[in-house]
């Protein structure tokens, strides 16, 4: 599916598109289930539950998170994405951080992305120096990528597919 215009929606879609595609289950913030793309309910193509043993507080802040993937049929995950398309970068990071700082150490080797359009790289640059995300790691271990990266990827795999 092409873009018909970047969306928070379209964004989400390729992000659970490209995870199921992967060998992920994934999931999608209640706030965005009944959110449409095409023909394509978010909430008809992800999980109806976070399958974590976390404890309750740590699920309850990753809830909230915009698209998170899980390996097949396992309890804890693996990448988390916070789609920034017309909100404050910030927001984003926050909620990573918050969760990172409900989580037992052994727990810490999740992927955090912040997904956005390009222009906005050097104000996720700049959010990211903040004493508050040296001291719980998201600084470490938080990326960058641009919608027209994971277009890119989207695409690959799409071919990937094709090609088999």
């Amino acid at each position: 599916m092409e873009p018909p215009a970047w969306s928070h929606s379209y964004i989400q879609w390729l992000l659970l598109d490209l995870g199921r595609r992967t060998g992920h289950d994934v999931w999608v913030a209640p706030a965005d289930r009944n959110r449409t793309v095409g023909t394509v309910r978010l909430g008809d193509i992800c999980l109806d539950h976070i399958p974590t043993v976390l404890p309750q507080r740590s699920r309850a802040v990753m809830e909230q998170v915009d698209v998170i993937w899980f390996p097949a049929g396992r309890p804890h995950p693996t990448a988390f994405y916070e789609v920034e398309h017309s909100t404050n970068i910030i927001n984003g990071l926050l909620r990573m951080s918050d969760l990172l700082s409900t989580l037992p150490p052994p727990l810490r080797g999740w992927r955090f992305t912040i997904v956005a359009p390009a222009r906005r790289l050097s104000h996720f640059e700049a959010e990211l120096t903040r004493p508050t995300f040296r001291i719980t790691g998201l600084a470490g271990t938080c990326r960058f990528l641009s919608y027209d990266e994971l277009l890119e990827q989207h695409r690959t795999a799409l071919d990937r597919k094709a090609a088999r």
